[in-house]
């Protein structure tokens, strides 16, 4: 957390330099996981479930239960999908590429969790999955061997880097927003003299996040309770 709180702190560049470089390790891991799991799915392999239209039935997914379950879901994948726009002011052509980033985040995430879902639908039995906490680690494992399933370990464990740096960068930005207009107190509206970024207003959000991770590890408990 430190280390994601020093970056976002250094700026907006430097953050996004490190989110490319997260996202290349991610996607090349998911992507090698998802064709490798479709493939398999198609071929009948020895575990995974074959392919069946029934996948895309109503009732299949237990009707309107399932559709919120599913719902909720998707909520939570598209989380952050708007801190582009929190940066506009510190963006190139602030009035177009804003808005542009935002469209085609959706579109590119709507194309590409549609894809996974269905690749990685049919790896395992449901009944399997459900007895492993790390599922995209459980299917590498499965269906690849150790190797990706360790590689799938570091990506999940990227992805959290990744969307705690987004989060703190964008909310810093609002906190400097609601400082400026008097919501919250001026000093995290001010700006390093020479990195521009609120440092005040970043340290501030991190620590929240911080305590929330902490609080929510000491009240986590298993399925079995």
């Amino acid at each position: 957390m430190a280390l994601v709180t020093a970056i976002a702190v250094l700026g907006v560049r430097p953050a996004a330099w490190l989110q490319w470089a997260l996202l290349v390790v991610e996607y090349v891991g998911i992507g090698a996981l998802a064709v490798t799991s479709l493939w398999t799915v198609l071929h009948g392999g020895a575990r995974s479930v074959p392919f069946s239209w029934s996948w895309f039935s109503w009732q299949t997914m237990n009707g309107s239960t399932g559709f919120v379950s599913g719902l909720l879901v998707a909520v939570f994948m598209y989380a952050a999908w708007d801190s582009g726009i929190m940066l506009n002011e510190e963006t190139r052509n602030a009035r177009r590429n804003p808005g542009t980033s935002v469209v085609a985040s959706v579109i590119g995430l709507a194309l590409l969790y549609t894809f996974l879902v269905f690749a990685l639908q049919g790896a395992v039995p449901t009944r399997d999955l459900e007895a492993n906490g790390n599922a995209l680690a459980y299917i590498a494992q499965v269906i690849s061997g150790t190797a990706l399933a360790r590689y799938m370990v570091l990506a999940v464990a990227l992805s959290a880097i990744g969307s705690a740096l987004a989060g703190i960068v964008a909310t810093a930005r609002l906190v400097l927003a609601m400082g400026a207009d008097g919501v919250l107190p001026a000093a995290v509206a001010r700006t390093h003299p020479s990195l521009r970024t609120p440092v005040l207003g970043t340290v501030a959000v991190a620590a929240v996040v911080a305590i929330g991770v902490v609080l929510d590890a000491l009240g986590s408990t298993t399925v079995q309770g």
